[in-house]
């Protein structure tokens, strides 16, 4: 891997240089900040790779501070804390967080999560700008779907969930599965996370269920087996 840029936003100063020199040692560029006015100068001038953001921060909120962190970047964003009840966890990758890690983690650990992250992003890049489906545009340089033109504010996880469904298009995809591939890890309260995203997608794209099955494409729910995008009428039945 070519030398990549982390910027860490981290108060605790031990937790800070250990995780910083591990970082150099394994060849990356690190970028620190203690609080966030610092990293919000440092996104100003640089693009980071990948971002390790500490969720408790003494000017804020990490889980706060990730919108901020999505208007000038899709990086990935790994949070560190020692919040470790499933509701937090689950709250920071529904916010838009690409991992979570809880406090004492081994840096070997931390190391191998941010190399997985930046290269499921480089993938995701390498891959054709745009992809649409009928009404729906899907931009992979700016992480916004369209609407018949407009945009319809998916949220990050939202919008790769829907990606996702749209690469695998008609094929029927359980909900820890989906989980597992946007998400990239398993968790206990993953088809409830993908629940709630299925409808918040179907909400901001319009896909209303009274005109189901006129109206295509459809993010439908398959009782029993999950999800598939239908984007027309009469589609054979896939498994992913």
């Amino acid at each position: 891997m070519e030398k990549k840029l982390a910027l860490l936003i981290e108060d605790e100063t031990d937790v800070m240089l250990s995780n910083q020199e591990y970082l150099i040692l394994k060849g990356m560029e690190v970028e620190v900040a203690e609080n966030l006015q610092d990293a919000e100068v440092i996104l100003k001038e640089k693009q980071p790779d990948v971002i390790i953001l500490d969720v408790m921060l003494p000017d804020g909120n990490g889980f706060e501070f990730i919108q901020e962190i999505r208007k000038t970047t899709g990086a990935p964003v790994l949070f560190l804390s020692c919040l470790s009840e499933t509701k937090d966890i689950v709250n920071g990758l529904e916010l838009g967080g690409s991992d979570y890690i809880t406090k004492p983690y081994k840096l070997e650990e931390l190391y191998a999560r941010i190399v997985a992250n930046i290269c499921r992003r480089e993938e995701v890049i390498r891959s054709e700008k745009e992809v649409t489906i009928g009404n729906i545009r899907m931009n992979q340089e700016t992480n916004r779907a369209y609407v018949d033109g407009n945009d319809a504010g998916l949220k990050p996880m939202e919008f790769f969930l829907l990606l996702y469904m749209a690469k695998h298009k008609d094929c029927i995809i359980s909900g820890k599965d989906l989980y597992q591939a946007v998400w990239g890890r398993s968790d206990n309260d993953d088809t409830r996370t993908v629940r709630v995203h299925i409808h918040e997608i179907r909400k901001k794209l319009n896909m209303v269920k009274e005109n189901y099955p006129e109206q295509y494409p459809y993010l439908e729910t398959v009782f029993g087996k999950g999800y598939r995008l239908l984007t027309g009428p009469g589609e054979n039945i896939k498994k992913h």
